[in-house]
């Protein structure tokens, strides 16, 4: 059984760091250095352990979106207070049977019902296909591709579950007949 566990910094980051240097997450996570910083800075209620059976096998952080990082590689209309969520399974053992797109969901319910943003994304690399599996699985809808510098070709996911709103990115601008959509709050609905 897939669930969460709470994160203790100084209990939990060696076995992260053991896992953001493996192949498997470095390759889409990039340096280690930098998601062990991230791991470092974020609140410890805003990322969980994966678990199966209460055996640590991934890791999932969540935080507010930078509007001006993402205007900056052609993202825009995003709602102010979304979220974007990074995930990872760090066990071997556990690839490709699922446990993503379950953590997923389990976090998604945990940021839904404690933060209620209007928005949470997920951005993965176009060659990432486990990813967007994943995220298919999960309920998150593919939004927008766009280029992402160094890191290439890659495409945005959104979780949410009122109204639909677009998103412009410069491919799009002039094509009111694309379906590239995240989703707005509704007017009762805000950011934290």
């Amino acid at each position: 059984m897939i669930h969460l566990l709470p994160v203790t910094q100084a209990q939990h980051r060696p076995r992260v760091a053991g896992w953001l240097a493996m192949g498997h997450v470095s390759r889409w996570w990039g340096d280690s250095s930098v998601g062990l910083a991230q791991f470092d800075d974020t609140p410890e209620t805003h990322h969980a352990l994966i678990a199966r059976d209460n055996r640590p096998i991934g890791y999932v952080r969540w935080e507010r979106v930078d509007l001006d990082d993402l205007a900056s590689v052609g993202l825009m209309g995003i709602p102010e207070g979304s979220l974007d969520m990074d995930i990872f399974i760090g066990d071997p053992d556990a690839l490709g049977c699922g446990p993503g797109s379950t953590a997923l969901s389990l976090a998604f319910d945990r940021v839904f019902n404690r933060i209620d943003p209007p928005l949470i994304m997920l951005c993965t690399s176009a060659q990432n296909i486990a990813a967007q599996a994943a995220f298919e699985k999960s309920g998150c809808q593919r939004t927008a591709h766009f280029d992402d510098g160094p890191n290439g070709s890659c495409w945005l996911y959104a979780r949410q579950s009122v109204v639909p709103t677009r998103v412009t990115t410069p491919s799009n601008a002039h094509h009111d007949n694309r379906d590239p959509l995240l989703l707005r709050p509704a007017a009762s609905r805000h950011g934290y």
